[in-house]
């Protein structure tokens, strides 16, 4: 026999899958689980007895997975794959960026032209899997692929292999379609045991409060319009992680920029003007980062204070990108108890008195 509690839990799923929030054969499954299993994966309780009804269509969770920098470093490090180019490439910039350390890859749909695109955004992120091993592995997506069949065997394939505990996907949109980003989020979330960290792209409140309800990291944009700033989009998403009964340090914070560094401004400059995705309001120098290494990093500090805890560069497509992100990995070096914005850096030590040499200023 069923206790209350139970018929209580599987007649609420089998509602929640009558709306289509839960596929029918999920709900089953989990409703013929163990009292305990059920309860655990709906709402992360450790408790076998199930919420109350109301709590299921609003789909608040607890046990989140907010993104976190690792240790003395300013914020997680991620480069955004560069869909135009042949499968060799991608192939080899995700080799670079596991062994240069750099915590995420990812692929961004829309980022590039149509007509100029070599490789799908997901097929381009399979091929960084076979490459990688520890590096985690993010795709950027729009409402409209995440709700197709084809993606949703493409997810189940990828939980069950090597992807399993290192991908991450970021719901995207346009202005207009916030509800459907919540339910794309939402059929993300019902995948199971071993869901993707999930991330939603903020660009209206309704945004905004339902990432503090669902997600585990939000995408902020960086240019916001006149008369406001990253700064401004952040304390709102305070607000609206206080108005849901949760802590801002429990949800991630990523911002997608463009980046050109190089040893001198003019290096980094001759790299952005090769750039097609640059062009405009596009250059890093507005919207991004730019310069040398140190002026890079003084713009990750700015980041950081700011409450960004992941970054998701976009590199100039330039045969000399190894060398980019070779200095992606130094600008995010350090913590944010030490290194503030504006902060004076430290004088360089004086040479060692057994290097000789000339005096600078000899007597005459």
């Amino acid at each position: 026999m069923c206790s209350d509690g139970r018929r209580h839990f599987i007649r609420t799923w089998f509602w929640k899958s009558s709306r289509g929030v839960v596929p029918p054969r999920r709900a089953l499954e989990l409703a013929t689980a163990a009292p305990l299993d059920c309860a655990a994966r709906v709402n992360g309780q450790v408790s076998g007895v199930p919420a109350p009804e109301s709590a299921f269509p609003v789909s608040t969770r607890t046990g989140f997975r907010p993104t976190r920098p690792g240790p003395q470093r300013l914020v997680r490090l991620g480069v955004v794959l560069d869909t135009r180019n042949p499968p060799e490439r991608v192939r080899m910039i995700a080799r670079m960026c596991e062994l240069a350390g750099i915590d995420a890859v990812w692929v961004r749909q829309g980022l590039a032209r149509p007509a100029e695109t070599g490789e799908d955004a997901w097929n381009a992120l399979l091929l960084a899997a076979h490459e990688t091993r520890r590096t985690r592995l993010g795709a950027m997506l729009d409402v409209a692929t995440l709700a197709s069949g084809r993606f949703q065997g493409l997810l189940s394939a990828a939980l069950n292999a090597e992807m399993a505990d290192r991908l991450e996907v970021t719901v995207c949109g346009g202005p207009y379609d916030a509800s459907a980003r919540v339910e794309a989020a939402r059929r993300l979330l019902d995948a199971g045991a071993q869901a993707p960290i999930v991330g939603v792209e903020v660009r209206s409140a309704a945004d905004r409060h339902a990432a503090a309800r669902l997600a585990d990291d939000v995408l902020l944009p960086v240019n916001i319009g006149p008369g406001q700033d990253l700064s401004t989009s952040v304390a709102a998403l305070m607000d609206a992680c206080v108005a849901a009964g949760r802590a801002l340090s429990s949800l991630g914070v990523a911002v997608q920029v463009p980046v050109s560094v190089g040893r001198t401004p003019t290096e980094a400059q001759a790299r952005t003007a090769h750039e097609p995705m640059f062009a405009g309001d596009g250059h890093p120098a507005v919207c991004g980062i730019f310069g040398t290494l140190e002026m890079c990093q003084d713009r990750v500090i700015e980041l950081a204070h700011t409450g960004v805890t992941d970054l998701r560069c976009v590199l100039p497509n330039s045969p000399d990108v190894h060398d980019v992100i070779a200095q992606l990995t130094a600008m995010v070096i350090g913590s944010i108890d030490v290194l503030q914005p504006g902060a004076p850096r430290s004088r360089a030590p004086a040479a060692p008195s057994e290097w000789g040499g000339r005096p600078r200023f000899p007597s005459s």
